[in-house]
């Protein structure tokens, strides 16, 4: 039996005419087409207690319920007569007279009582509140579309569906929500043509929402290629020169080294080489302006300084 889960509670009633809509249309769309079927079922509860006592005879079926039976035997015993020797002796004429009318005197009773009963049942029922009482449901059907080829192309038509069709469908929806006819339950199903809407017009997009929408759509790859390029425009003017000024400084850094001795007698010979250029040369403004270069580099990034280092005296010594 459904129920609800409890007696007013007007939540778990909504619950279940939303659960049976949903089965109604999940059952039938299969059948008659996504949004080709609508649903509405409403549940209704009795929210009244009740109590019943009941007591039935069956005239039909008796059972034996007490049985008593009772014999009872009376008369005469040994041999009778006129008193003597005679009457006494076995053999006598008298004593079997006496005999025979003694055995016609005994006497015997027998009764027999019995008591019937009609069968009978007792029924206790107790209906708590909240039961369901009836369900009311309508579905609708739209019409049945049928695609046929026609000169080559293929041509939509719709029709009305026969009586056999709308059988099966009523059918299935009495068997989705558990249609009781005894309970007193209701279910209606038509074939009904569902209105199409008009498709709106849209007017074509401008050239301005045409380009916001496209820059929507590529944001993110344009951000990527943003970010490459400005990478490529800081190598190519900061890092690639800084690397090769760097690179010619290494490679002149052995020749001045060994010249540094000869130039400047005993300072070199102690270890202190310091190589000093013409002032306002060509030579020195550059040597000046890689080093200030390198110092900041170094200072701000040591650790990315030293690999990129590393990393070009490994290009250049490559044949």
């Amino acid at each position: 039996m459904l129920r609800a889960r409890g007696a007013g509670d007007a939540v778990a009633g909504y619950d279940l005419d939303e659960a049976l809509q949903k089965t109604l249309v999940r059952t039938l769309e299969p059948v008659v087409g996504s949004d080709h079927v609508r649903a509405s079922v409403h549940v209704e509860y009795d929210l009244s207690s009740s109590e019943n006592t009941e007591e039935i005879y069956d005239p039909k079926v008796t059972a034996l319920v007490t049985q008593q039976k009772s014999e009872d035997n009376s008369g005469g015993g040994g041999p009778s007569g006129i008193p003597g020797t005679a009457s006494n002796l076995p053999g006598s004429s008298a004593a079997s007279k006496a005999v025979v009318a003694a055995a016609g005197e005994t006497q015997s009773s027998r009764s027999e009582s019995e008591t019937y009963a009609v069968s009978k049942s007792v029924r206790h029922t107790t209906q708590p509140p909240g039961r369901l009482k009836r369900i009311a449901a309508a579905v609708l059907i739209d019409d049945a579309t049928e695609v046929a080829e026609k000169n080559g192309a293929a041509v939509t038509s719709r029709r009305h569906r026969t009586a056999e069709e709308m059988k099966q469908i009523e059918q299935l929806a009495g068997a989705a929500i558990g249609f009781d006819a005894q309970r007193g339950d209701m279910l209606a199903v038509q074939n009904l043509s569902f209105q199409e809407l008009p498709g709106e017009n849209l007017a074509p997009p401008t050239r301005l929402e045409s380009a916001r929408r496209l820059l929507l759509e590529w944001s993110g790859l344009l951000r990527y290629a943003a970010i490459l390029l400005l990478f490529l425009i800081v190598y190519f003017l900061i890092l690639r020169p800084l690397k090769q000024q760097i690179l010619i400084a290494l490679r002149e850094l052995p020749e001045r080294a060994a010249r540094a001795p000869k130039e400047l007698g005993p300072v070199a010979a102690a270890g202190n080489v310091e190589i000093e250029l013409p002032p306002g040369s060509e030579q020195a403004r550059r040597a000046t302006a890689l080093k200030r270069q390198l110092t900041d580099k170094i200072k701000s990034e040591p650790a990315a300084a030293s690999r990129l280092v590393q990393s070009w005296i490994r290009e250049d010594s490559k044949p």
